[in-house]
């Protein structure tokens, strides 16, 4: 303001200003800068509670003791483990983790029951606006009462709370916890935004609905196949690092019925998955992605994988290109189909026990395999687009085929 005047005329109409008006102008003008300034606000009050560091053993409720939202009721500088009863926490309530240690967790036989509401969601964050200020929930207990409801976690994932098992991550359900998480919001995380442990208590389809896992800087979930039946399209998962989610454990080696839903985001799939026995169905619109070097075999039972000319259901490497992941082996005499599906990029090597080289092969060591085939598209494989044992119980029907390296259709 002060510069800018001092380049002008300093009159009213063809009169020059007074001395005495110009300097009144110019106090004013610097009066109004200051005014200007933003003011730091205080994020507590004295009805603020620091949350002493030591383990909760009792019933405990935490009651919302600030009636201004926009100010903190608890803050928590360390780490506090629930080991008994079950700490409750009130609607509305806003707790401020302080540094990389911070974090609220659940052991033993302790729960968390943190249930806010749409008006007054319960929110866990730092005051510093940042991926990774503190550590973040875990559950590793089994108490039913361990819940998030409307409530907001944020900024988490300063350390790895799963052991070393998948990484850093918002919220962590680990070594047979549970939890159960409708309407919630995961954002802004370091890592991961929540993982759930292979070991972690199955829970029902309704359990995670409604959420939304947002701006984390990896991938936004990290589970097991198992765990998808009680996952479901009502949550959004969006503009994380990693778009997919990410899957880390072979969940099928035993005689599982599994049902894969569409999550409108891809599966990430970082470990080879052999599928031993009951039935796999892919929902239409699901993407599998696999690491390179990986692959998914059905030794037996019965791939169903039937989607749509809108919604195809599609199988391929996580890196786009040619030969990429290993493919899919089939050896199973079950009624397997593929129907409206993209199978891409693999044929990458032999997968174990497996005779044949291709994006799709069907026979494993002595199984001739079975499989039907249609409206499909098979492109990108360094090997063979399918590749088949001789004896292969084997149908197609209006296929398209494109940049098979060996060929379209090969027989050994």
């Amino acid at each position: 303001m002060i510069a800018r005047l001092r380049f002008q005329k300093y009159c009213v109409g063809n009169r020059p200003l007074s001395a005495f008006l110009l300097t009144f102008l110019l106090l004013t003008a610097c009066k109004d800068d200051k005014k200007a300034d933003p003011v730091p606000v205080s994020t507590t009050t004295a009805n603020t509670v620091t949350v002493p560091c030591a383990d909760i053993l009792v019933n405990t409720t935490w009651a919302n003791v600030e009636p201004d939202s926009s100010k903190f009721d608890y803050i928590i500088a360390c780490q506090i483990d629930v080991m008994s009863g079950v700490l409750t926490i009130a609607p509305g309530v806003r707790i401020r983790f302080d540094g990389p240690d911070a974090s609220l967790r659940t052991e033993g036989s302790g729960g968390l029951a943190a249930t806010g509401t749409a008006a007054q969601p319960i929110t866990f964050e730092s005051g510093q606006t940042v991926r990774g200020a503190w550590a973040g929930l875990r559950f590793n207990s089994r108490n039913v009462a361990n819940t998030l409801a409307y409530a907001r976690v944020r900024h988490a994932g300063s350390k790895d709370m799963s052991f070393g098992a998948q990484g850093k991550a918002g919220v962590v359900v680990y070594n047979g916890g549970r939890l159960k998480m409708t309407n919630s919001r995961i954002e802004t995380c370091a890592g991961h935004g929540l993982i759930i442990d292979q070991s972690a208590t199955y829970t029902a389809s309704a359990d995670f609905t409604g959420n939304v896992i947002r701006d984390c800087e990896l991938h936004p979930v990290v589970m097991t196949f198992k765990f998808l039946n009680v996952w479901n399209n009502t949550n959004r998962l969006t503009g994380n690092g990693e778009p997919g989610v990410r899957i880390y454990i072979d969940g099928l080696a035993l005689a599982d019925n599994v049902r894969v839903p569409d999550l409108g985001v891809p599966l990430h799939i970082f470990e080879s998955v052999d599928f031993a026995d009951g039935n796999l169905t892919l929902d239409p619109g699901v993407t599998m992605a696999f690491a390179p070097g990986k692959y998914l075999k059905v030794t037996d039972g019965t791939l169903t994988a039937v989607g749509t000319a809108a919604k195809p259901i599609t199988l391929q490497g996580v890196q786009a290109g040619q030969g990429t992941w290993i493919g899919l082996h089939m050896g199973s005499s079950g009624l397997n189909r593929l129907d409206h599906c993209v199978v891409e990029g693999g044929g990458s090597a032999r997968a174990q026990g497996s005779a044949g080289t291709g994006s799709i092969v069907v026979g494993i060591s002595a199984r001739a395999g079975r499989l039907s085939i249609s409206n499909t598209t098979v492109r990108n494989s360094l090997g063979f687009g399918i590749h088949k044992a001789a004896t292969t119980v084997f149908t197609t029907a209006t296929m398209t085929y494109a940049n098979n390296q060996l060929g379209d259709v090969g027989t050994y």
